[in-house]
């Protein structure tokens, strides 16, 4: 995976998948410290997000929501992050 960030904008390019059903969930690392923080009820303190625009209730969303078809034509996708 190729990643750049840069004006609260990240890119990520992932070459060579296969024709598919694929999920993605991100979420931005704000401290460094390689963790997903929560406070202490558990709502998320950094950035995340799913594709498809999937929501997260407790928890992240079922693949099935997430999920986007990969065919020999697909350029890309764009994933708002969501922040608290």
């Amino acid at each position: 995976v190729d990643r750049v960030v840069s004006a609260k904008t990240g890119v990520a390019a992932f070459v060579g998948l296969k024709p598919g059903t694929y999920a993605i969930a991100i979420y931005h690392d704000e401290n460094g410290n390689n963790d997903f923080d929560q406070n202490f009820i558990g709502f998320p303190s950094e950035g995340y997000a799913f594709s498809n625009g999937a929501k997260a209730f407790f928890g992240p969303p079922d693949f099935v929501d997430a999920a986007f078809e990969v065919g020999p034509e697909s350029t890309g996708i764009t994933i708002p992050m969501t922040y608290w």
